[in-house]
């Protein structure tokens, strides 16, 4: 039987919760921005709470995959986009 190669603890992956959350935080900031749209007006226009948004943004919080898809239809990306290093 083949040797798995997955990783086998946290550590090994190459993305830390941490630096995800940092990493969505600053994305949605940098989309919010070039869009001319506050956090409050994100929020509401998402129908999220906006002290969770607050928090996420601060990478005090991490957002549900729910919480991303709705904030990504605003900000006019894919989800995935939100979770991708900035270039």
């Amino acid at each position: 039987m083949p040797e798995s190669t997955a990783p086998t603890s946290l550590d090994a992956l190459c993305v830390d919760s941490e630096e995800l959350r940092r990493i969505v935080g600053a994305n949605i900031r940098s989309l919010c921005k070039s869009r001319g749209m506050t956090t409050p007006q994100m929020a509401d226009f998402a129908g999220v709470n906006r002290a969770h948004a607050y928090n996420v943004l601060a990478s005090e919080a991490a957002p549900t995959t729910d919480w991303l898809a709705k904030v990504a239809v605003v900000l006019g990306v894919e989800p995935f986009e939100l979770l991708r290093e900035p270039q």
